[in-house]
């Protein structure tokens, strides 16, 4: 047989198709320019010269999963713009890890963060400004709760934003105010006191959160999506 480019054979797995029928274990898959062109089984199976082999012993192979509910463009610009606080264990790792990316943030820079979760934290508390302001006099921080309700802000974003203990609460929302009468850097359903005070996301920076998204996502054999955030 006449070597061809663009061939990649997997064999040795356990392949479930997609129909229905039991998956075949020991199974061959031929790939010919990125799109399968032949399945069977490995014994008998006929590998064209010049193909790649791999070795799939011991895995699984399945067709690629779809999402039907993402926001994938959000996800793919979160991971550029924004500390990841989702997994942190206590109130002191997340402030770790929001103190590294102000280290390395321009003065004047906004810090943002997602994820943070005070349920699973050994303190027990939301973040507030005062856990923030030692280390950020000239960064302004927003940290938005894992529910996406509630955001912490230091006491720089509360300047540049105009919170002050004169400060009403807007409908629906709340500004935290200690004994003292000041913001706490707390805001419950009031991200719109300050949301338009941060800088929007420019078109590359977009297309470089797609790919990310989109790296991120074959990485867990995700080949399909759908994005419930655009277009709406």
């Amino acid at each position: 047989m006449s070597q061809e480019s663009g061939l990649r054979v997997i064999i040795g797995g356990t392949l479930i198709d997609g129909t229905g029928r039991p998956p075949v274990k020991e199974s061959a898959v031929l790939i010919r320019d990125c799109r399968i062109a032949a399945v069977g089984k490995r014994d008998g199976f006929l590998i064209p010269d010049g193909s790649e082999v791999i070795d799939a012993s011991g895995k699984t192979i399945m067709p690629g999963l779809i999402d039907a509910h993402t926001h994938f463009l959000s996800m793919g610009i979160r991971m550029i713009r924004e500390v990841d606080l989702a997994n942190t264990r206590s109130l002191s790792e997340a402030v770790a890890k929001v103190r590294a990316r102000v280290a390395q943030a321009e003065p004047g820079e906004w810090v943002l963060g997602r994820g943070w979760d005070d349920s699973k934290w050994i303190e027990r508390r939301f973040i507030n400004r005062d856990d923030l302001d030692d280390f950020s006099r000239d960064n302004p921080i927003m940290l938005t709760r894992i529910c996406g309700h509630l955001i912490t802000l230091n006491s720089r974003a509360l300047e540049i934003a105009g919170i002050t203990k004169t400060t009403e609460d807007p409908p629906g929302g709340e500004v935290e105010k200690g004994p003292d009468g000041k913001p706490t850097g707390i805001l419950k359903d009031a991200r719109q006191l300050v949301s338009s005070y941060i800088p929007p996301i420019s078109k590359e920076t977009s297309i470089e959160g797609l790919s990310r998204a989109c790296d991120y996502a074959l990485s867990l054999g995700c080949t399909g999506i759908h994005d419930a955030g655009i277009g709406g």
